[in-house]
């Protein structure tokens, strides 16, 4: 049995009618026929029965295009993940996104805008290693592990407030320090997420470990919270997004110096021009954010 008579019956058995099956499949019908005929002969089996002038599948059919289904699902899936490590995905850019994840949606969308054809493949794995690009964080610049020759990076800083109810006796200061609300309700970050980990650590620098009252994976949520006068918690200045309205108040913190680093990663200098394109557009994005806060 040759693979394109197989490849040939399996997509008539999708049509069950061969002139659209021929259209598809860019064959005249007579070579169509034919070729489902020889693997007929091949199988000792007919595949499709007559029904008026058109053809079904017939139970022999049925069982040989359920087994093709498997076959042609599988080296589809070959054929993908080749392209995936021989870098010939060329309108595929995979994105590691371990940090600033709503500043990053608000990314894709744009670049989306820009660039329709593009197909993007999200992931939040640490360990990932094949990744195109990658968006983490770490309280300080100087905690940053030394790149690989193969890939490079860019370091964006945000500071990080601390987020108040309007009502909040705290609400029309200019600034605060952390030591004056040590005794304070925090909502926060689910303890999971490296932003909740620096914080926790601005925290302890400070002298006191947070009083945590309701904690989320959800930045929406920790916003409405605070809102709702149920506590206070930390607010990145840009990668969160603009949250913030009248009954909430973002305030600088004087000590310590809370701030973090956003790092954007490319791990191939050999990337593609898509990938490539990306990054530069994603890092112009976050440099305006960075300059305008």
């Amino acid at each position: 049995m040759e693979l394109t008579q197989l490849y040939y019956f399996y997509v008539a058995s999708q049509y069950e009618h061969i002139t659209k099956a021929a259209k598809t499949l860019n064959v005249a019908q007579p070579a169509l026929t034919q070729a489902i005929r020889r693997l007929e002969e091949e199988l000792g089996v007919s595949l499709f029965d007559r029904k008026g002038r058109g053809i079904v599948l017939n139970p022999y059919g049925k069982v040989a295009a359920a087994h093709l289904e498997v076959v042609f699902g599988q080296l589809q899936t070959m054929k993908e993940e080749l392209e995936r490590l021989s870098g010939n995905q060329s309108n595929t850019i995979r994105l590691n996104i371990l940090a600033a994840s709503l500043l990053m949606t608000e990314i894709l969308i744009a670049y989306k805008k820009k660039c329709p054809e593009c197909v993007f493949q999200l992931m939040q794995n640490e360990t990932d290693q094949e990744c195109d690009i990658c968006i983490s964080t770490v309280a300080n610049a100087d905690d940053i592990s030394v790149s690989s020759v193969q890939e490079y990076r860019d370091v964006f800083q945000e500071n990080i407030y601390l987020a108040v109810p309007a009502q909040s006796p705290y609400a029309t200061r200019k600034s605060i320090s952390l030591t004056e609300v040590a005794d304070a309700d925090f909502i926060s970050l689910a303890g999971s997420k490296p932003l909740r980990s620096i914080c926790d650590q601005y925290c302890q620098q400070a002298g006191f470990t947070p009083n945590i009252i309701f904690e989320s994976d959800s930045p929406s949520t920790v916003h409405d919270l605070i809102s709702a006068g149920l506590g206070v918690g930390f607010w990145p200045a840009y990668s969160w997004g603009d949250f913030s309205k009248k009954e909430l108040v973002l305030l600088p913190i004087d000590s310590p110096n809370c701030q973090r680093s956003l790092i954007l990663t490319c791990s191939n200098r050999n990337a593609s021009l898509l990938v490539q394109d990306f990054y530069q557009f994603t890092y112009h994005y976050m440099k305006n954010l960075e300059h305008i806060v």
